[in-house]
């Protein structure tokens, strides 16, 4: 007579073991490191409790439990030991619809017999994820020994299939998960399908670089909105660079120079120059860059040269050099047309807009706006919704508002693109949104939505490990502390925005920088209390800082900043109290 027993809970496999060691004293120490052996299986409960009567070591329980499951095993029908061999080679849950995949030769009524009787063996247990079924194996070690016992050949054609099978389920990189992406990668690689690893690898570096480093990146809502990174720091993204090399490395050692290879290769030099660029390393960014697109020209690889001028756009944005930024995008624009490829017509119209922005032409740059947002309108009724290229649009709609020193109209504007983010679930470009508004509430001199605003950015930058916005949000920050006689506050924002200035160099934060150290070294340079704790972060004179702020804004087109970097400087040189100058 055969009695199904399920797994104990923790409590159940105390009194258990109370029942198997009658004249044994289980230890709570104990029981927590029984319990974590055997997860309450009341056939691994009765193997733990003979080692423990013979005074054996617990350790010994791993090579017991494989001379368990082997045992169990082999007794096991055809169906079930297929279905634990399949399920052991998932490096996750094994979903229901890719087992029946899979196992495309088994009757769906014998599936889910076969599926009970491992569930009621307690092999393996099931799991319910919105709405459907996943199973994994009651036992971590009892995974590791069934996978063990598949034969190479055949453990390789099953990380194939797998591969495969993800892979169609995923559909287009641009709309998948991250976990997706390195299940699917995973199994590439256990089957030894280098070429498809490779790709995988490179569209996950891809998905990485858009989702975490381009500030609008051309992403579906839904991924935008499921996609969790798992790395963001240079030291991470310089490991998994080299994980690409090496593979790159050993296909050519294995299967040799190909042109498919060598797209491959050259697709990883223009993502290793977009990191560098990220990271403030110019020259070795654009030197991969440059080359990969002179490459993919004369190749007619076009999507690689779209993504080249991509990322040349993101330079001129990074580094505001608007001429550049008209060029890349125009020159972008002109190849996306030619190859009817929507997507890259919007976001080279809203790159074109911007050129014009940073050059001065505002109304050139609204209209070439209002172009792109009606681009991603039309391909947002046919196509998985992309919000956020819609969103970016507005948000420079507002940054022409705020340099006409329209600052309700810019207000408004920044804040419906906090709306419409927080409606739509989705907090790229937040940061950013939330930095603008606080510094037109800034302009506009309503300092409690001021602080509201910068405060959020600061905020929703650290909680994400990453944004734009915050270098604005700080040096505001630091000007409003120090003229409020909080010393400590002020500092503390002031190297933070210095930090990220420094770093990315981009002239507007650095102008609006220089401009609040003017201040402060003038506020220091009347308060000794303030000595000490400024001195080392402002080393130059007030009229220095002014001069520099000016020497910056002119460059651009802001002319409310410039005239308040300009009204700082005269006051100074005539030794006038600035106090009247100061907005806040």
């Amino acid at each position: 007579m055969h009695i199904k027993i399920y797994p104990f809970t923790k409590e159940g496999t105390e009194n258990f073991c109370r029942f198997l060691l009658p004249s044994y004293k289980v230890s709570p120490e104990q029981l927590e490191v029984i319990y974590n052996y055997t997860k309450g299986t009341p056939l691994f409960l009765k193997e733990i409790a003979s080692l423990i009567a013979e005074g054996k070591n617990l350790n010994l329980f791993s090579r017991k439990l494989q001379d368990i499951v082997k045992e169990h095993f082999v007794l096991l029908p055809k169906l079930e030991g297929e279905l634990l061999k399949v399920i052991s080679v998932f490096n996750v849950d094994a979903s229901y619809k890719l087992l029946k995949s899979i196992l495309n030769n088994a009757d769906e009524q014998e599936l889910a017999e076969a599926i009970n009787s491992l569930m009621n063996k307690g092999f393996i247990i099931e799991k319910i994820e919105d709405g459907d079924r996943h199973y994994a194996f009651s036992h971590s070690e009892i995974k590791s020994i069934i996978y063990n016992f598949i034969e190479r050949e055949h453990k390789r054609s099953l990380h194939e299939r797998l591969a495969y099978l993800t892979r169609e389920d995923m559909g287009d990189w641009s709309n998948i998960k991250w976990k997706e992406g390195l299940n699917s990668i995973y199994h590439l690689h256990q089957a030894n399908l280098l070429i498809e690893e490779l790709k995988a690898r490179l569209n996950l570096l891809k998905l990485h670089l858009s989702f975490n480093h381009e500030l609008f990146p051309m992403l579906s809502d839904e991924t935008l909105k499921s996609a969790r990174v798992p790395f963001s720091e240079m030291e991470s993204m310089a490991t998994y660079g080299k994980d690409v090399r090496d593979l790159l490395y050993e296909i050519h050692c294995t299967i040799g120079e190909s042109h498919e290879l060598e797209v491959l290769e050259r697709t990883y030099y223009w993502l290793d120059g977009s990191y560098l660029i990220w990271y403030g390393k110019y020259r070795e960014g654009l030197k991969k860059i440059y080359d990969t697109l002179y490459w993919a020209k004369n190749r007619g690889e076009t999507k690689l040269e779209l993504d080249c001028l991509l990322g040349l756009c993101y330079f001129g944005i990074q580094t505001e050099n608007g001429q550049m930024l008209k060029k890349y995008a125009l020159d972008m624009l002109k190849a996306a047309q030619s190859n009817f490829l929507d997507s890259y017509i919007g976001v080279s119209l809203r790159f074109l807009g911007l050129g014009y922005l940073l050059t001065g032409d505002l109304k050139r740059a609204e209209r070439l706006f209002k172009a792109s947002i009606k681009t991603f309108e039309r391909l947002n009724t046919t196509r998985p919704r992309n919000s956020l290229s819609i969103i970016a649009a507005l948000n420079y709609l507002g940054d022409v508002r705020h340099w006409e020193g329209r600052f309700e109209e810019a207000l408004s504007l920044y804040e419906y693109c906090i709306s419409l983010c927080n409606k739509q679930g989705l907090y790229h470009g937040l940061s950013l949104f939330h930095a603008n508004a606080g510094h037109v509430a800034f302009d506009l001199k309503d300092h409690s939505l001021m602080l509201y605003h910068l405060n959020k950015s600061i905020q929703l930058n650290e909680q994400h490990n990453g944004g734009r916005g915050a270098a604005i949000s700080h040096t505001l920050l630091a000007l409003y502390w120090a003229t409020k006689g909080e010393p400590g506050r002020a500092i503390d924002n002031l190297r933070k925005a210095n930090h990220i200035c420094a770093t990315l160099n981009k002239k507007y934060w650095i102008g609006m920088l220089l401009y609040t150290k003017g201040i402060m070294r003038n506020i220091m340079d009347n308060r000794d209390e303030f000595k000490h704790l400024w001195i080392d972060e402002l080393p130059e004179s007030a009229v220095e800082y002014a001069k520099e702020a000016v020497c910056i804004l002119e460059g651009l087109h802001i002319e409310h900043e410039r005239q308040k970097a300009c009204k700082l400087l005269t006051s100074l040189l005539s030794h006038e109290d600035i106090s009247r100058y100061l907005t806040v």
